[in-house]
């Protein structure tokens, strides 16, 4: 017995084998280490991007708070879905501020397979990671190129003037000259997006972003045409005071080197288009809404100018022209000087502004929509406040 406990014979062989366990468990919690912390650096930008796409999505027109929750739920489902490695989907947890209801919290646990660190018994670790968000205020679209294919279905020529400063121009044509603007322009805006491309592109400030995502019509779904009924009120020269109803063969507003007053209410043009013509045509509380898809809105004469503000409530509210569209495409003109205190719709309309025309001036002109647009000569658009866009909302991560 006092010969075998003297025995060192294999002595190397069970050192060997403790070293090896030492090296494993070594390694091994090396490995998890590093391993354990790319998980946690991806399941923090998980949360991080879910919060900001809820924040995003809670400046959205009519978003709930459901939607809120699924944009966030969305978001870090994508953001972790090729991931290996992890034990499960990750439990996302979203929370909505009740006092700032653009706040977004997002909770998310996920557990880790640690691998080789099983050896020494920690065969899982669970990672808990939160971010919040708050939206930016939403930036609004005060000019609205809408269609999706045309070349140049923005164009400038010459030496027009664009200013909005304060809002964005979006152009959904696709076409890689979508924007054409060339001679002595001048741009200026808060952000230009194009679907497509420009093409000769000089002037603009700041420089458009191209190949950005196509945005709706802002009005399409808020739109509601009027069906009418009743007498037609019959134009058979000029007239020096106009009454709003329904106007059955066009309208004509001023003439001759006179100007006419409209009186507060809504114009229904149901055939026909709009002409103005003349000096001095003012409208307060006015709406002129026309029915026919291949009427044109023409301004004609330099001198001709007209001033409208439109309704501060009711159905037509902050809308100073609008015409239904429909499959004809007609070419509205301005010539003159064309004050809105509301919203352009034209959205079937390819809007051209020729020679020395304005549109807007002073901040009056919300918005103008449009199928297709041109500034030729030196013509000048102003334009300020806007509606909101999907393309154009922003988050900020608060914590």
């Amino acid at each position: 017995m006092q010969a075998w406990i003297r025995d060192r014979s294999g002595n190397v062989a069970v050192m060997f084998a403790l070293a090896v366990f030492m090296l494993l468990a070594l390694g091994g919690g090396a490995f998890t280490v590093v391993r354990v912390n790319a998980a946690a650096t991806r399941l923090q930008d998980a949360a991080d991007g879910a919060a900001l796409a809820g924040a995003v999505e809670s400046h959205s027109l009519g978003a709930s708070e459901a939607d809120v929750r699924d944009a966030a739920d969305r978001w870090a489902a994508s953001a972790l879905s090729h991931d290996a490695g992890f034990d499960g989907p990750a439990v996302t947890t979203v929370a909505l501020a009740k006092s700032v209801p653009t706040e977004v919290t997002v909770s998310m646990v996920q557990t880790v397979d640690t691998l080789f660190a099983g050896v020494i018994g920690v065969e899982k670790i669970t990672l808990k990671r939160r971010a919040t968000a708050v939206a930016g205020a939403p930036r609004l679209t005060c000019l609205h190129v809408l269609d999706p294919d045309a070349s140049r279905a923005l164009m400038l020529q010459g030496n027009p003037t664009l200013e909005a400063p304060n809002c964005v121009v979006q152009v959904n044509s696709a076409a890689g000259d979508g924007l054409h603007a060339w001679g002595s322009p001048s741009a200026r805006s808060e952000a230009t997006f194009l679907a497509g491309g420009s093409a000769r592109l000089r002037g603009w400030s700041p420089a458009p972003v191209n190949n950005q995502p196509q945005r709706a019509d802002p009005l399409a779904t808020r739109m509601v045409w009027p069906v009418p009924t009743g007498q037609c009120l019959q134009q058979d020269g000029y007239r020096p005071v106009l009454q709003p109803g329904h106007y059955c063969a066009g309208l004509q507003i001023g003439r001759g080197g006179r100007g006419s007053r409209l009186e507060p209410g809504l114009y229904v043009v149901r055939s026909g288009g709009v002409h103005v013509q003349g000096p001095g045509s003012v409208g307060d509380g006015v709406t002129i809404v026309m029915l026919d898809p291949s009427a044109e809105f023409n301004m004609q004469g330099g001198s001709s100018s007209l001033k409208l503000s439109a309704p501060t409530s009711g159905p037509w509210a902050g809308i100073a022209v609008a015409a239904r569209p429909g499959p004809g495409a007609p070419n509205s003109t301005l010539q003159g000087d064309l004050r809105l205190q509301g919203t352009l719709y034209l959205p079937g309309h390819h809007l051209k502004l020729q020679g020395s025309a304005s549109l807007g001036g002073a901040g009056d002109t919300r918005a103008v929509i449009v199928r297709r647009a041109t500034l030729q000569g030196a013509p000048k658009m102003s334009l300020a406040g806007g509606y909101p866009s999907g393309a154009h909302r922003s988050a900020r991560l608060a914590r």
